[in-house]
């Protein structure tokens, strides 16, 4: 199950959406993806980073 993120570092992705922030987010397997922040979505109980990705990756 996943783990849901603090109110504080949930009000930070807020911001960063909220600016259209270019970000590089990092996975534990280290794979990487970079693209604009756009919105955090919930879906089934867990809290999504939606990013729109460049066609130059």
């Amino acid at each position: 199950m996943a783990k849901l993120i603090s109110c504080g570092l949930y009000d930070y992705f807020e911001i960063v959406c909220m600016r259209n922030s270019e970000v590089v987010v990092s996975l534990k397997n280290k794979q990487q993806f970079s693209g604009i922040a756009k919105a955090l979505i919930h879906e089934n109980g867990t809290e999504l980073l939606s990013l729109m990705q460049s066609d130059h990756h």
